[in-house]
């Protein structure tokens, strides 16, 4: 595959960037919880899908359809895809406990659909294990990545010479947990002269090769806000360019959903975002980099995924408030609506020592920490596996390091009164996936149970006979009470 013509300069260099990666290995196996929806068998080597019609048949209204569990679903997701309601599949599919977080991938269904029109196509373009960065994307060589493969087109030579920091380039990827196999697939098809992204993607690479990340930051986020709408049941119609309307197909999932909503925002015309979204398009680009993402069959959440022992990440004398992400650092966070808030106010505090105090909310082990976050993973696993807390707008106390291990409550650091306008946020993952506050697995954190509201920024705390909310209105809260 050409991407474009004789390597000149550094965007062209991206070219080689992108067409001298090399295979990775394959991916450790995900830490998972006992699950109590039985896991059906997935065959061990899976094969990509079939590209179907555009048009599914009009369905009879509640006529059952068949369909098979994906990674991450849930059942208020799948209502909202299918126009249907949870107790609707519920009583199709008795096997479903009453109480369920996530239904373990390869389950089969039936399920009660409500035609709407305009569904656009159901081919998948990637799996969700090749979306978020997870234990598959630490198997990278990045190393090998600034090397060229003079193999692959004799033009790219030039490249030798063009240094790249790869480190720098992995690091806004993992802070928002995407593969940056999935980034580099999206460059190297945006390069191409049909592709409507060519303009974009050499900006990008031009600010790649400068270590600029911020476009990157801003591809990064949409991206997943298409992948987390999608998983929680918002995504369910795209606008085109030309301002037609594509319901997503109910079959699609969230890796092939966010890289459709990804095109249809950056795109110009009808014509090359289903160009993009073809089995020639990214995908295709994606295959002929790194192979086939669908042989692994990984799964990314497991059915039945339950949340671990976890502690409140603030003594609630030290003056603290339920905190709303400011807009001026939205642009820093990986998805908002991932994130819990805590603002500490000195004026509402009535122990000034636990003042700006932050401490660890779970048992694990720092496995990360860089101007952005800090990182505790649960106990024994690496960020890429099981669950970890990623902390946002930390001073991190002196002297801790990668590799210690903290207890339940064990002070981390404080606030940044400058820079983070003395407030810090609090985000989970599992298996590199975000799990936010209000999903389908309960964030508790001691007493407390969080959750967001409507549009995803603001922050509602939950306990026994009160309620504290980062936005209050007349009669609410948002100061976090000592008891």
């Amino acid at each position: 595959m050409k991407l474009c013509g004789p390597a000149k300069g550094k965007t062209s260099a991206i070219v080689a960037l992108c067409l001298g990666l090399v295979q990775v290995a394959a991916a450790c196996e995900f830490a998972r919880p006992i699950e109590s929806i039985p896991a059906p068998a997935i065959p061990p080597t899976a094969t990509h899908p079939t590209p179907t019609a555009s048009n599914r048949p009009v369905y009879n209204p509640g006529e059952l359809v068949s369909y098979t569990a994906q990674s991450g679903d849930n059942l208020p997701m799948l209502a909202a895809r299918f126009n249907t309601t949870e107790a609707a599949i519920r009583e199709a599919n008795p096997i479903i406990p009453p109480v369920v977080s996530t239904l373990p991938q390869g389950l089969p269904m039936q399920i009660p659909i409500y035609y709407l029109p305009f569904w656009g196509s159901a081919y998948k373009l990637i799996p969700n294990s090749a979306f978020v960065y997870s234990s598959r994307s630490e198997t990278i060589q990045f190393e090998a990545l600034t090397a060229c493969n003079n193999e692959i087109n004799e033009d790219l030579q030039p490249f030798s010479i063009f240094e790249i920091d790869m480190q720098n380039f992995r690091q806004p990827c993992l802070q928002a947990s995407i593969d940056p196999r999935l980034v580099l697939s999206i460059i190297a098809y945006g390069l191409q002269p049909a592709s409507g992204l060519q303009s974009a993607s050499q900006i990008l690479a031009e600010q790649i090769s400068l270590n600029d990340f911020s476009l990157l930051q801003h591809w990064l986020g949409i991206l997943n806000e298409g992948y987390y709408s999608f998983e929680a049941g918002e995504l369910v119609t795209l606008e085109l360019p030309d301002g037609s309307i594509e319901r997503l197909d109910p079959w699609q999932n969230a890796g092939s959903a966010a890289l459709r909503y990804f095109f249809s925002q950056l795109l110009k015309t009808p014509e090359d975002y289903r160009r993009a979204v073809d089995p020639g398009g990214f995908t295709s680009t994606y295959i002929e980099l790194f192979g086939d993402p669908w042989s692994d069959g990984l799964e990314v959440l497991p059915g039945s995924l339950e949340w671990i022992a976890a502690g409140l990440p603030i003594n609630p004398q030290g003056g603290w408030q339920a905190a709303t992400l400011p807009e001026f650092i939205q642009k820093n966070m990986p998805w908002s609506g991932a994130a819990a808030g805590f603002h500490a106010s000195i004026q509402d505090a009535s122990d000034k020592d636990a003042y700006g105090k932050v401490f660890a909310s779970i048992r694990g082990n720092i496995s990360r920490m860089d101007t952005l976050q800090l990182v505790i993973s649960q106990f024994g696993m690496p960020e890429t596996q099981g669950w970890s807390i990623v902390y946002f707008g930390l001073a991190v106390k002196p002297g801790l390091k990668v590799g210690d291990v903290v207890q339940i409550g064990e002070y981390v650091g404080r606030v940044n009164a400058g820079e983070w306008n003395a407030s810090f946020w609090l985000a989970r993952k599992f298996n590199g996936e975000w799990v936010p506050a209000g999903a389908v697995v309960p964030f508790t954190l001691g007493d407390w149970i969080l959750a967001q509201d409507v549009d995803g920024q603001n922050l509602v705390m939950h306990k026994p006979e009160l309620t504290v909310y980062s936005q209050p209105y007349k009669g609410q809260t948002n100061l976090i009470p000592n008891n």
